[in-house]
């Protein structure tokens, strides 16, 4: 079975978890990928949702596109399993302004 390192964040060195934050980030920056993301969530019509539950979040971009909209005023939760890029996303969205807008939460397997 090959190596995920998605499922393995645990197992990485630093300046690996560095370049997949780094990685996950720089996606969510991309214009085709935003306009995807704003695409599908246009699609779900999110505004009449009252909580949003973001399941492996990673760094969280979806979660913050998530809370910068303007239709949307329901909660959101950010789970992942990387303690690690739980904290990147927690840094992200305060850095952002809207850290007060997102739950992020550690879970393990198990």
């Amino acid at each position: 079975m090959p190596f995920d390192p998605y499922n393995r964040t645990s197992e990485l060195n630093e300046a690996a978890l560095t370049a997949m934050a780094d990685r996950l980030e720089s996606r969510g920056r991309d214009p085709a990928f935003v306009r995807m993301l704003d695409d599908y969530l246009a699609a779900m019509d999110v505004g009449r949702l009252s909580l949003v539950l973001d399941v492996g979040c990673g760094t969280g971009v979806a979660a913050r596109r998530l809370a910068q909209l303007g239709s949307f005023n329901g909660g959101i939760v950010g789970v992942d399993r990387s303690p690690d890029l739980i904290a990147v996303a927690r840094q992200q969205a305060a850095a952002e302004g809207i850290a007060d807008r997102i739950d992020y939460l550690l879970k393990r397997q198990g």
